[in-house]
């Protein structure tokens, strides 16, 4: 694949907050392609680091740059599958082939407006509660 870049070109300083990466992650069954921030990977991953850290604490859960998360990442995935034989495995892309199926875009606007504040029709009361309104009544009058 022609698209992936590795770790050569990346600047040490790259972890822009507001840079957008496309992480590749892969098995013999299926090709995953995630796009988001290094904080939005960071927390889409977050178990699978947690996972990978409480095996060997050498894996970072929270990386500072692209590279240390790509590569912390891999090693959770490698803790985590240790006796799978179908394994991930992580690669960082610079685009989304056009024929990809499984694609998350963690960028994508998460905040849901409200729907409109609607008061709902007041609906004739059952005949029940019609009974117990009245019982009700009729016992305050008995009080006063």
């Amino acid at each position: 694949m022609d698209t992936i870049r590795s770790f050569d070109e990346f600047d040490i300083n790259e972890a822009a907050a507001d840079k957008v990466y496309i992480v590749h992650k892969s098995n013999d069954k299926r090709d995953n392609y995630i796009k988001g921030t290094l904080n939005d990977l960071i927390g889409y991953f977050s178990y699978t680091l947690e996972i990978g850290n409480s095996w060997k604490r050498s894996i970072q859960r929270n990386p500072k740059t692209i590279a240390s998360f790509v590569k912390n990442l891999q090693a959770s995935f490698e803790e985590k599958e240790a006796a799978i034989y179908n394994r991930a495995y992580i690669d960082l892309v610079t685009e989304i082939p056009a024929d990809a199926k499984y694609v998350s875009d963690l960028t994508a606007d998460k905040k849901f407006e409200k729907p409109a504040e609607t008061k709902p029709a007041e609906e004739e009361p059952s005949p029940r509660q019609k009974a117990i309104a009245k019982a009700r009544e009729e016992k305050d009058q008995e009080i006063k």
